[in-house]
């Protein structure tokens, strides 16, 4: 235990609780501003995340042949004789039965299991998860302990802080015990008896203090990075199908706005996000400020004909505006009146460029441009 403590006084964990309690994504829920993007990034890198940390747990407890696709349905491994109380076989139980209340949060923002899976991750996310993993090959299971002991309070109290706040402020969900925030729930409560699990592995494995701080460091880290990944998840990614467009505001000068109107017909499955943003780039000088914004669009139907040009049609320049003319599907409008506006002071443009599997340009072709003019 005095380990544990001392591990507590680094300047390291102090700069990190720092940092997760003003940080961005938890202040943006609990003022009501987090968009549906980024609820829908957690759940994408969560899903992700579970399923490489299940693996690293089992692998830490004596389970290396544990590796499924999925954990919906994964069977847990015994616990070896002797190690019914071992943290990580604790923490791998855990990880599978949070899998399926993840998908409950998932459906209530649009994702389905198949779009979790096929999601692509963000590099800083999983740097924390690709850790674990790599102290499972490696067999460290007292800097892991070291780790969960420092580092799971911190994920617990983020993740009460973000229960509160989507329970309280976010009109998808009736209050914290809405079963879709079972997920948050779950990891929001303490782990009784953490730290005496914690401190047993430590005292079995006889490792120095010194074999242990640099790896609860560098998870502290990506910790940080996780949440900073789900909040600057990609600002203009519309979805149609299963098709990806990217939304890349481009401007040249001073400011552009755009702004859109709500005429939305009732679509089943439809994810619409209205939220505001602002982007500043030193190196363009420009600042686009939208109270736009991108509409996540998952059709019934299947548009991966080519017909992007019906689901996103032109967008053309009329008197310093950029009017985006109704979406609407191969045989007849979907929405109503679904405008795009956009004035602009100096030039300015909105591109969308397709983000195919070979990368983001992949599959850029005229029909999915919407070139605009300027004043």
């Amino acid at each position: 235990m005095e380990v544990i403590k001392r591990l507590r006084e680094e300047a390291f964990v102090k700069s990190t609780e720092d940092k997760l309690l003003s940080h961005a994504y938890i202040k943006a829920a609990e003022k009501g501003e987090l968009s549906l993007t980024q609820k829908q990034s957690f759940a994408q890198e969560q899903y992700h995340i579970q399923l490489s940390d299940a693996i690293s747990f089992a692998t830490l407890s004596g389970h290396g042949g544990f590796a499924p696709d999925t954990l919906t349905n994964a069977a847990i491994p015994e616990a070896e004789p002797g190690k019914q109380d071992d943290l990580f076989q604790f923490l791998l139980g855990g990880e599978v039965y949070a899998s399926s209340l993840l998908l409950k949060y998932a459906q209530s923002l649009g994702l389905d299991e198949d779009r979790l899976k096929s999601s692509r991750p963000s590099a800083r996310a999983q740097a924390y998860p690709s850790y674990w993993a790599r102290l499972a090959l490696s067999k460290k299971r007292a800097a892991g302990a070291a780790a969960c002991a420092i580092n799971f309070p911190a994920w617990g109290r983020m993740c009460r802080r973000l229960l509160q706040a989507l329970g309280e402020k976010d009109q998808m969900y009736s209050g914290i015990d809405d079963e879709s925030l079972a997920f948050i729930k779950f990891f929001a409560v303490p782990i009784d008896g953490l730290d005496e699990m914690a401190a047993k592995i430590i005292d079995e494995e006889r490792v120095s203090y010194d074999e242990l701080v640099e790896h609860v460091r560098l998870l502290n880290e990506y910790e940080v990075m996780f949440w900073d990944a789900v909040f600057e998840t990609s600002c203009g990614r519309i979805s149609v199908g299963n098709r990806d467009l990217v939304l890349v505001p481009i401007a040249n000068g001073d400011t552009a706005k755009a702004s859109v109107s709500h005429g939305l017909k009732k679509i089943p499955r439809l994810a619409v996000d209205v939220d505001s943003f602002l982007l500043k780039g030193g190196d363009l000088r420009n600042e686009v400020q939208t109270a736009l914004a991108f509409l996540l669009l998952e059709l019934q139907r299947d548009v991966a004909d080519g017909s992007l040009g019906d689901a996103l049609h032109e967008v053309r320049g009329e008197s310093g505006n950029l009017v985006a003319h109704a979406l609407g599907g191969g045989d007849g409008d979907l929405i109503d009146d679904a405008l795009v506006g956009v004035e602009v002071q100096s030039q300015a443009g909105v591109v969308l460029l397709h983000d195919g599997p070979s990368g983001l340009l992949d599959g850029l072709r005229a029909d999915t441009l919407g070139g605009s003019e300027g004043n």
